[in-house]
């Protein structure tokens, strides 16, 4: 089952009495449900086994004493397969502590995209009295408005506070209305303990943008997620900022909405590192119940099981020696002391009938448990035996069937032992998507702040060449008489050759480079050619191959280092189109530096072939994004490789 929302929240123990806590989250529970469907409700007595509580509702309880503190945790299922819900509420106090914890987890047995955030965290957070987890927990829940002269404070103690570990949610709207505050109230307190919320007053905004990169701004009408662990100040990591424009808020339903903010609050919350205590608690817990599960079918248990019923079974024997009429009796006007352990002798005498009377419907009852015992264990009623031979007969049956079973048992024990070591597995691949997941989100902050950082570059672009459009109509006047000496291009040069415009053509010009060379499969590369945007991809292989040669050329008199030709002498290289190497992650791992050693002449390299990290960012066709990667080998023999040209290689964000 995957983990859909989690809040972990500090809880005060009142005067270290943690009975009045622990009755407060019962409580709090029970509102919950007498406000679901079905009206289930807690019982008095609830046992670590989920039984039925009303609708489709099945809840079990569960107590311990774990490293000094005091547990309980109830467990309640909703639905049925594919559609459950599995929520369970842990309450950890310690005695001689004044506070303690509340950890509440909800998993489903499916991925449901229109998963919202549930009603009972705001019933618990209002009976507990709880706050957030971290140390910005003593801000008030509900909506926080940031005046200007508290700007500097909030991004010390808020958002830029390393042990912050809920998600923050900032507005720089200049127009809050009166319906808006309605609806963040009713919306908002399902998302306490995982989210706050906070907006930037109208005197806050210029201020706020004053003292942060621009990456991390404040648009008036937009809502902003500030994640923890997060640097306001730095460029680099306000490239992972991620906010809903006004256009978003204002086209996307309310609930509709809060449903998206609840995602991106628990992009950390799920992952957020729980307290010691709880890990602790959360270890023995698992461990119990697996232990428990694993004796019910050891083989200990198994040989007592053995024991007792041949045991029972030669007390049978021994009793069928015995005349039919010395079974023991059942006397309905009497029980056996309690606490006593001791069997009392066949009774023969016939009942005293002057005792107490018994009310007939209890005798009934009994009668009728008898039939349908009987008609469970395929026994024939006979109405002429009395009430003990017909229990012991039912009793027996009983036995019997389960000495049958017990056989199998050894091999049930198996398959509990694999469902474990499973379960141990499948967290083993939880842990890692978690990580591949963090991994995509990295990535596409990472993208969404380049795809940001080209359209400021591109606006700066355009505002420059407006600036040289009107400086050259100044002097378009003056010199117009004037013959300027700009010598013409080469066209028996190839660098100056139009893009090729089929896979075929560019290999043909690719040749008539002379310090660059291809020596890789061109299968990869044909591809290409089925590719709808083939004509864009191919002029961005062709500029960057002309490109290598323009370096080649310049390599003994000028800039030395691919890296610092495109950082300093290239205009058609960006930083975004060039990659000097590849990540750490993928060098140290061979299932995909594997494919990106591409082969060069033994010239180069004895080995006939090399790690080639560097690569172009070609132009994407359909989502799928295209590599050319390259080798310089400049100080070896002025030459370089391009050793692949395709779709990108295996990484762990596209396999």
């Amino acid at each position: 089952m995957a983990l859909k929302h989690r809040v972990v929240q500090r809880v005060p123990v009142h005067r270290g009495d943690t009975q009045v806590t622990f009755d407060k989250a019962s409580a709090a529970l029970s509102d919950w449900l007498a406000s679901r469907r079905g009206t289930p409700a807690l019982p008095q007595t609830l046992g670590s086994e989920l039984v039925p509580i009303g609708g489709d509702y099945t809840a079990s309880h569960e107590l311990a004493a774990i490293d000094g503190f005091q547990v309980q945790r109830w467990r309640i299922r909703i639905g049925d397969a594919p559609h459950t819900y599995d929520t369970r509420v842990t309450v950890a106090l310690h005695p001689d502590r004044e506070v303690g914890w509340l950890q509440y987890d909800i998993e489903a047995s499916r991925d449901d995209s229109a998963f919202t955030a549930p009603k009972l965290t705001s019933v618990l957070t209002r009976h507990l009295e709880s706050t957030t987890a971290d140390s910005v927990g003593h801000f008030s829940e509900g909506l926080r408005v940031v005046r200007r002269e508290g700007v500097g404070a909030f991004l010390d103690e808020v958002l830029n506070n390393p042990e912050r570990t809920v998600t923050a949610f900032v507005t720089g709207s200049r127009s809050w209305t009166d319906s808006q505050d309605r609806a963040f109230e009713r919306r908002f307190s399902a998302l306490h303990g995982v989210a706050t919320f906070w907006r930037l007053a109208d005197d806050a905004i210029d201020e706020f943008n004053s003292l942060v990169q621009t990456g991390y701004q404040v648009y008036p009408g937009s809502v902003h997620v500030f994640q923890p662990n997060l640097d306001t100040e730095d460029l680099l990591d306000a490239r992972r900022h991620w906010w809903y424009s006004a256009a978003e808020v204002s086209d996307t339903s309310e609930k509709g909405f809060w449903m998206r903010l609840h995602t991106q609050a628990m992009r950390s919350a799920l992952h957020q590192p729980l307290p010691a205590a709880l890990q602790i608690v959360n270890a023995e817990l698992t461990k119990a119940q697996s232990s428990a599960l694993t004796d019910l079918f050891s083989v200990e248990s198994q040989e007592r099981r053995r024991d007792a019923i041949a045991r029972l079974r030669s007390s049978k024997d021994a009793g069928q020696e015995s005349p039919r009429a010395v079974r023991t009796q059942i006397d309905p006007t009497s029980a056996p002391a309690a606490g006593s352990n001791t069997v009392s002798p066949p009774d023969n005498r016939a009942h005293d009938i002057s005792g107490p009377a018994v009310p007939p419907t209890d005798i009934d009852s009994v009668r009728s448990l008898l039939d349908d015992a009987e008609a469970l264990f395929g026994l024939g009623a006979d109405g002429q035996s009395d009430l003990g031979g017909r229990l012991q007969a039912i009793l027996w049956a009983a036995l019997d069937q389960a000495a049958g079973a017990l056989p199998s048992t050894e091999a049930a024990r198996r398959e509990v032992e694999e469902v474990l070591q499973h379960s141990v597995d499948l967290q083993a691949e939880v842990d890692e998507l978690s990580t591949l997941l963090a991994l995509a989100d990295e990535a596409y902050a990472e993208a969404q702040g380049d795809l940001q950082a080209q359209r400021a570059l591109a606006d700066h672009q355009r505002r420059r060449a407006d600036h040289v459009a009107s400086e050259l109509a100044k002097v378009s006047y003056a010199s117009a008489e004037v013959e300027w000496d700009v010598p013409a291009a080469n066209p028996d040069d190839p660098v100056n050759r139009h893009a090729p415009t089929t896979v075929d053509e560019f290999f043909a010009q690719l040749e008539a480079l002379p310090a660059v060379h291809f020596t890789g499969n061109r299968k990869a590369a044909e591809r290409i050619a089925s590719a709808k945007l083939r004509s864009v991809i191919l002029a961005d292989a062709w500029t960057f191959a002309c490109e290598l040669e323009l370096y080649a050329r310049q390599w003994q008199q000028g800039v030395r280092g691919l890296r610092r030709y495109a950082d300093e002498k290239s205009a058609r290289i960006t930083p975004s189109s060039f990659a000097h190497d590849e990540s750490n992650d993928v060098k140290s791992n061979p299932k995909f530096s594997t494919p990106r050693t591409l082969p060069v002449p033994l010239s180069v390299d004895s080995s006939a072939s090399v790690f080639m990290g560097a690569h172009f960012r070609l132009s994407q066709d359909n989502g799928k994004a295209m590599r050319m990667h390259v080798y310089d080998a400049a100080d070896v023999n002025g030459k370089i490789y391009i050793g692949y040209i395709g779709e990108h290689l295996p990484s762990r964000l596209t396999t």
